[in-house]
């Protein structure tokens, strides 16, 4: 099928969350795959501890379609940096699932806003070369007792992005190919940091950026945050703090309650003047080549 929807989840010691990631993407997509380390151990070679009944048990839940496949591999090589085995854990699900189509790529602890849009338009969508499709996302810092710290976006020019489908994987950084990246608004959730304390230990010593920064001096200030203090923190990303410029508090119990206030309070969009041209492939190309010829315009 041409514009077939592959979703492939990388999944580790967090699979139950799948509980709520995988039903929003299931209806739309044409197949599945959750790929999970044969050994159980995360992409810094750490073991990690997995439930592998109540993994089954939540599988048979959800796949009421036959539409799952769990592909389990070696995907940790300790020759290999966190990130490359992150990059390679993804190229092989990718290869798995087969050449053709649209290959989507997510997280357990990822929620999109609105999947059945999303797939809409991968699949109304035509493309004769490779290309990335990027989705502005919205972090979750930290759970509180009435809600929860998100990271500010309210609108896509001070979002995060993150890459989201190919129509060719090749990835060599996490989700991400050398291809052009064509930006779609459709806003993706991520709980990356709103866990327990016990969570996010185990989470950033098996992150593929874990080499990468001070993680007990992280760990400490995620601690330290609270509903009275949280204002007093910016440019608090751990490996690139300007893209974490400060938080806001959006009340809620749940997940749901989130991916609800964003439906109801979506990022703000670009005109569609301005976002085609964001998307033109020549026009990043003139901006490129001006750039070298012109570096401080």
């Amino acid at each position: 099928m041409k514009n077939e929807i592959k979703v492939g989840f990388v999944v580790a010691y967090d699979w139950y969350l799948l509980e709520q990631s995988l039903p929003i993407v299931y209806e739309d997509a044409d197949k599945i795959c959750i790929s999970i380390d044969k050994n159980r151990v995360g992409w810094s070679g750490k073991e990690f501890l997995f439930d592998e009944q109540g993994f089954r048990k939540l599988i048979k839940k959800l796949d009421y379609k036959n539409k799952i496949d769990v592909y389990e591999d070696v995907f940790y090589k300790p020759e290999l940096t966190p990130i490359e085995n992150d990059s390679r854990q993804r190229q092989l699900m990718a290869e798995h699932q087969g050449p053709g189509g649209w290959h989507v790529q997510l997280d357990a602890d990822e929620y999109f806003v609105n999947f059945g849009k999303f797939a809409q338009w991968l699949r109304n969508s035509s493309f004769s070369y490779p290309v990335n499709i990027i989705c502005p996302s919205i972090t979750l810092f930290k759970k509180l007792e009435k809600g929860f710290l998100a990271v500010e976006a309210e609108k896509f020019a001070s979002s995060e992005i993150i890459g989201a489908a190919t129509n060719k994987p090749a990835y060599k950084h996490a989700r991400i190919s050398d291809w052009f990246n064509v930006l779609v608004p459709y806003e993706i959730i991520h709980q990356s940091w709103a866990r327990t304390s016990q969570e996010i230990e185990q989470k950033v010593r098996n992150w593929g950026h874990s080499n990468d920064f001070d993680i007990n001096g992280y760990i400490e200030f995620w601690e330290s945050l609270t509903e009275d203090n949280y204002r007093g923190f910016v440019n608090f990303h751990p490996i690139y703090p300007r893209n974490w410029p400060k938080l806001i508090f959006i009340e809620g119990d749940s997940i749901n309650d989130i991916v609800n206030y964003y439906v109801n309070n979506p990022l703000e969009r670009p005109g569609q003047l301005a976002l085609a041209m964001r998307n033109s492939r020549w026009i990043s190309r003139i901006k490129s080549v001006f750039s070298r010829f012109f570096p401080s315009a």
